[in-house]
């Protein structure tokens, strides 16, 4: 299934897109790779995800800006694989699981552990 969207755009970086649903409801896509998962002060990504540390960032500007325009969900495609991964706006604002970082490259993201999100699993892209 091929997703079209609308870019999303802070000045002229394109940071993900917007998708509208059925029922008229959108969702934000952030587009991210796997190595963008934040994994604190774990080795490796896979050892985050074992402790559950493991978090997926979306800048916070953007995130303020999705929750004022009433976007139901926020969510990462992971550029490598296709996979979706999708949270409700209103995880990035909960006391105690989303956490404020400051990421290289990216400024100040909010953070959602991977337990907060849904994966939807797309098709590895293979390069020609």
């Amino acid at each position: 299934m091929k997703l079209k969207g609308q870019p999303f755009k802070v000045g002229k970086r394109t940071l993900g897109k917007l998708y509208e649903v059925s029922g008229g409801r959108q969702v934000y896509l952030a587009h991210r790779k796997v190595g963008d998962i934040q994994h604190g002060s774990e080795k490796c990504i896979a050892d985050a995800i074992r402790k559950g540390v493991a978090y997926w960032g979306v800048e916070e500007s953007v995130v303020l800006t999705l929750r004022a325009r009433g976007v139901a969900f926020i969510g990462v495609l992971v550029k490598e694989t296709g996979d979706r991964f999708l949270a409700r706006t209103s995880a990035f604002f909960e006391y105690g699981s989303a956490k404020m970082m400051t990421v290289r490259g990216r400024g100040m993201q909010r953070c959602v552990p991977l337990s907060a999100f849904t994966r939807r699993p797309g098709k590895i892209v293979k390069s020609r």
